[in-house]
C-alpha cells in the first residue's frame, strides 16, 4: 500500500522537483494540486487505520498464546494429578502407569 503511494504520488512529485532542479527552471512558488494532497490524506490516513487494526490483532494473538499456554501447563498438570492418583489406586497391584499402558495397547 505505501509502495502505491509512493509510486502514484510521491515518486511523480519527486522527479518533478528533481528535473526541475537539475535544469534551473523551478520555481519555488509552485504549487502542488489540492486533489494529490487531499488523496496522499485519505491514502495515509487509511495506512494509520490498518497500521492500528493490525496492532490490535496482534496484541489479540499474543494474548491468545499466552491463554493456550497457559491451559496446556493446566493440562499438565491435570495428567500428572491423574496419573498419580491411578497409581495410588493401583498400586497394590502394579504401577498403575503400566497397567495404563497396557489398556492402552
Amino acid at each position: 500500500m505505501m509502495k502505491c503511494i509512493f509510486l502514484k504520488y510521491l515518486l511523480p512529485l519527486c522527479l518533478l522537483f528533481s528535473t526541475q532542479v537539475c535544469f534551473g527552471e523551478m520555481d519555488l512558488t509552485m504549487e502542488v494540486s489540492p486533489d494529490i494532497i487531499k488523496n496522499i490524506s485519505l491514502e495515509l490516513g487509511q495506512l494509520n487505520a490498518m497500521t492500528q487494526n493490525l496492532e490490535y490483532m496482534v496484541s489479540e494473538v499474543r494474548d491468545n498464546q499466552k491463554f493456550l499456554e497457559m491451559e496446556i501447563e493446566n493440562l499438565k498438570e491435570t495428567s500428572s494429578t491423574i496419573l498419580n492418583k491411578l497409581d495410588q489406586i493401583l498400586g497394590s497391584t502394579g504401577s498403575g502407569r503400566d497397567l495404563m499402558k497396557q489398556n492402552l495397547e
